[in-house]
């Protein structure tokens, strides 16, 4: 009866300490974080570079990025990869937002970089479920990418509303009637 208590007590301890070792093993947040710049930006200089189209691509469902270079062959259009890396369980891609506040869910986001390193505006939330640790925000020309503590969207910041094109379009309707 004792050994039994005393082998609970053990397995407990033991299982205590693997998991706290465990958490010390995972980088921390911001660290993965700056490697997902590092990443968008080699996209954006293997664009300019290589004068070809470069695709950034999040896979939530797997929760890695890649990095693929578009090769034009006689057979037609031919994907390479250039960068595979997979991010650990305490950080994920909630969300892509473009600059007119249109949330990407999909499983598979792909930021085309083209071939002169022109992409588009977009902000990339990292976290949680729920809890946004990280912003990158992409910006469309020069390659600029920052990243900023919590949730940010640059829409908001623009004040853009969704039913200002219906707006404007009902405008150009009466005007040309």
């Amino acid at each position: 009866m004792e050994m039994v208590v005393v082998m609970m007590i053990l397995g407990v301890l033991i299982t205590m300490t693997a998991v706290s070792i465990s958490n010390f093993i995972k980088p921390p947040p911001k660290e993965i974080t700056d490697n997902i710049k590092a990443a968008l930006f080699y996209a954006y200089q293997t664009a300019i570079l290589n004068n070809q189209t470069v695709m950034f691509v999040l896979n939530r469902a797997d929760n890695k990025y890649l990095v693929v270079k578009i090769d034009r062959t006689d057979e037609g259009l031919e994907e390479k990869k250039m960068l595979e890396s997979s991010l650990p369980s305490n950080l994920s891609i909630v969300d892509v937002m473009d600059l007119r506040g249109i949330k990407y869910e999909s499983e598979k986001i792909e930021i085309p970089f083209n071939r002169d390193g022109i992409s588009e505006n977009y902000d990339i939330h990292l976290g949680r479920e729920g809890n946004i640790i990280y912003t990158i925000m992409i910006y469309k020309f020069n390659g600029r990418i920052e990243i900023v503590p919590g949730e940010k969207s640059r829409a908001e910041e623009l004040n853009y509303d969704k039913n200002d094109e219906k707006k404007k379009q009902e405008e150009l309707e009466i005007l040309f009637e």
